[in-house]
């Protein structure tokens, strides 16, 4: 048999707000280091997606919280559309019929992403992109004020842009030349690689402490590459290690008279 081959995948947008977000602003003299877009963020989680193939715990650990914020996101843009949508509902059942307002004409982007993670990002556009047209559409009919209107869409931007430089700056970190070798065998006490321990140390001081089940792989992404199995000897060390991890954090809280 063949392999298998997809036809073009398309987004179709309406919206300038949408548009701009999946594109992003480069740097200049009004956005001084530029502002990020999810064809950046896509591209930044294609080459995490990646690093989950070598083990990197780091790299399943963004992922995650990539995945987590991702449903938030979904979410917040629920809690702005939907009362809108039952708003028009209601005024429809009185007489007055509304429409969603959309683009006379669409731009359509071609995508031709690596990673299941650049589809991820298209749904959030498409999503925000049919709640700026149902926010809109709710303003221009006097179901909304202009200033909800703006502090919606204000919030969602500022949440998604959020995720977006989360991705790209865990990106950035752990494909430099000195993190990129990082695995979960970094952490084990009988390695013997070059600069482990130096690794190890440098991602606990920019990351934090590693989630011990996302260490042990009890906790995974929605999507990963990850394949190494792990004899039941090496398991039981990194559940150690895990173990050893949460005590020392747990050791520094109580110093800190936190606790």
């Amino acid at each position: 048999m063949s392999r298998l081959v997809a036809e073009e995948d398309t987004m179709e947008l309406h919206t300038r707000e949408a548009m701009l977000l999946y594109l992003g602003r480069a740097p200049g003299e009004q956005y001084r280091f530029g502002v990020p877009g999810a064809r950046h963020a896509a591209s930044a989680l294609r080459q995490l997606f990646g690093l989950t193939s070598k083990d990197n715990p780091y790299a399943d650990a963004t992922l995650i919280d990539i995945d987590s914020r991702v449903e938030r996101i979904k979410r917040m843009i629920k809690a702005a559309r939907d009362p809108q949508i039952k708003k028009m509902d209601e005024h429809k059942s009185m007489g007055l019929s509304y429409t969603i307002i959309r683009a006379q004409q669409t731009q359509s982007v071609s995508l031709g992403y690596h990673s299941p993670y650049g589809y991820m990002m298209s749904t959030v556009i498409v999503m925000f992109d049919e709640c700026v047209r149902v926010l809109k559409s709710a303003e221009r009919r006097d179901l909304l004020t202009k200033q909800d209107q703006h502090n919606a869409l204000y919030a969602l931007k500022h949440e998604i842009r959020s995720m977006f430089e989360s991705a790209i700056r865990a990106q950035r970190i752990l494909l430099s030349d000195e993190m990129k070798p990082l695995s979960r065998a970094d952490f084990l006490p009988n390695n013997t690689q070059p600069d482990a321990a130096k690794r190890v140390e440098a991602a606990q001081k920019i990351f934090g402490p590693m989630d011990d089940e996302v260490f042990t792989g009890k906790k995974a992404p929605r999507h990963t590459m990850r394949k190494e199995r792990l004899s039941a000897a090496d398991q039981r060390v990194l559940d150690e290690v895990a173990l050893t991890m949460v005590e020392h954090v747990n050791d520094e809280v109580t110093e800190a008279g936190l606790v």
